[in-house]
């Protein structure tokens, strides 16, 4: 950690068995041309050797958990052991180029205060950017098909990038951090959404394009599914119930239900399996159950409500600030 008088940017980094991407994407992160800033990589018990590689780096604080503890209560320990005045989230693969990322981050914050940085990043080798944050619309209607936007400028985002985004440590504090009562399908999106009902903003960042080293499974991966299926619903109707204005709930409810099982059905017979459809339903017994403290959440968090409306829901692609 180098010590100067400005202000520290904290880097944290989830890690499970990602030492394939690790070998890339940390020895840049350590020569980043900033004059304040420290490295946390949290390891979610990994045994690929990646606590060995990265045991070699002093630069590094390490925090070993015993089991996979899952994204977001992983991605929270880190923030907890944070002592920055700004948090740059990233994936394990996430690869940076520019060595100016954090200068030029600070700056862009100095201009969109009180709001979350959201950090485009594409696959490697290829011209498209899926990856820039997100817009609650084709989470809810999954038959909408790929997130995409015709360039990357300054502009509001619904939700930020959860591989790779930037946010005050005061503003992370206020909005509890991700919401990691199931490790997958649900954290970035409702951070985002959370911040937005607070009165705040997801911006995206113009200035940097990182690069995604590890590519999504097969669009006919089993497996890819299976995992998909098992948080998504819970995930998206928690988000939906803890957040949205009543009259919203039903009808963004009654459409993602609706979508959400025609997309099961789709990729079962795709898939000519009935495993999809397995997860399915376990994911709406996930929510069924967590209900009760999903209306709890709800009353907490709407008793704090500063926007009038869900305008958040009305955000597209290249929506001006």
């Amino acid at each position: 950690m180098k010590q100067y008088n400005t202000p520290l940017i904290s880097i944290v980094i989830l890690n499970f068995n990602g030492l394939k991407h690790l070998t890339r994407t940390i020895p840049t992160i350590t020569k980043l041309k900033h004059h304040s800033y420290e490295i946390i990589v949290v390891d979610n018990a990994s045994i690929d050797g990646s606590l060995e590689f990265l045991k070699t780096f002093n630069s590094i604080r390490i925090v070993q958990n015993k089991t996979n503890l899952g994204y977001a209560r992983g991605k929270n320990i880190g923030a907890k052991k944070a002592m920055g005045d700004y948090i740059l989230f990233l994936d394990n693969d996430i690869l940076i180029k520019d060595l100016k990322l954090l200068n030029k981050l600070q700056k862009f914050y100095s201009k969109y205060k009180e709001s979350i940085i959201s950090i485009p990043f594409r696959d490697s080798g290829q011209k498209n950017i899926n990856y820039f944050g997100g817009f609650l619309y084709y989470s809810i209607d999954p038959l909408r098909g790929a997130r995409v936007v015709d360039k990357i400028e300054v502009s509001q985002v619904c939700y930020p990038n959860g591989g790779a985004f930037f946010i005050s440590k005061k503003l992370w504090d206020e909005l509890g951090g991700f919401d990691d009562s199931q490790p997958f399908n649900l954290d970035d999106k409702d951070l985002g959404v959370h911040a937005y009902l607070l009165g705040y903003k997801v911006i995206l960042f113009d200035g940097v394009i990182l690069e995604h080293l590890g590519h999504s499974l097969e669009s006919f991966d089993l497996r890819y599914w299976c995992w998909k299926y098992q948080y998504h619903y819970s995930g998206i109707m928690r988000l939906i119930i803890k957040n949205f204005k009543v009259y919203n709930i039903f009808i963004y409810g009654v459409t993602f239900t609706i979508s959400n099982f025609a997309d099961v059905a789709k990729n079962s017979m795709k898939l000519s399996s009935l495993a999809p459809a397995v997860y399915f339903l376990k994911s709406v017994k996930t929510f069924l159950k967590s209900l009760p403290d999903t209306l709890e959440k709800r009353r907490e968090i709407q008793s704090q409500r500063k926007l009038k409306n869900d305008y958040f829901l009305k955000l597209r692609p290249n929506y001006k600030i």
